[in-house]
């Protein structure tokens, strides 16, 4: 099974952040664009892991959602890799990253502790919005960039935790969430 796990944004949210991102996007050909039904602030990449992992993979993440609810805000586009050629455009999150780095420094640590491999780049907290390949890319990445668009942030609330598998096919992944842990909500 390949799996990952994220902190949950608003339907509304992801709809409008297309709808505000669209001329950016749509300035790259070919372009895969991620679902709206898709788009969430990853949390942990943990690849092909077996049925059981992946339960104690759950367990784990049930048990970081004991944190409250939070607002943030998004900061602008950015790209994967950072310099060069990207293979990923995102929408960065601002305001509010530090409950991301917050939550994703605690489930890694529990994900160690139970002898998981993590990702040991420094985590990043964003919206994947698109994919590229290198047929996509163009000049017009030398003309065009993130910064010749104007982007407004926007504003969103972390509910939930979710652990999803990822089935890669041709046109793209297909996710089919697993289990949803919601977060403690503020009284």
């Amino acid at each position: 099974m390949r799996i990952f796990t994220s902190l949950d944004i608003s339907y509304q949210l992801a709809s409008l952040l297309y709808q505000e991102r669209m001329d950016f996007l749509f300035s790259f050909p070919n372009a895969r664009l991620i679902p709206l039904e898709n788009y969430h602030i990853t949390l942990q990449f943990l690849g092909d892991i077996t049925p059981r992992e992946a339960e104690i993979v759950s367990y784990l993440l049930e048990k970081s959602a004991n944190t409250e609810c939070f607002n943030f805000t998004t900061a602008g586009l950015g790209q994967f890799p950072g310099k060069g050629y990207p293979r990923v455009i995102f929408e960065e999150i601002g305001p509010g990253k530090d409950n991301c780095k917050k939550i994703h420094r605690k489930f890694s640590e529990r994900l160690i502790d139970e002898n998981f491999k993590v990702e040991r780049k420094k985590y990043l907290p964003h919206i994947t919005l698109c994919r590229l390949s290198h047929s996509t890319i163009s000049k017009k990445l030398q003309v065009y960039s993130p910064n010749d668009f104007i982007i407004h942030p926007l504003e969103g609330t972390v509910k939930s935790l979710s652990i999803y598998q990822s089935q890669l096919t041709q046109k793209g992944a297909i996710y089919k969430r697993l289990a949803q842990f919601p977060l403690i909500h503020k009284t």
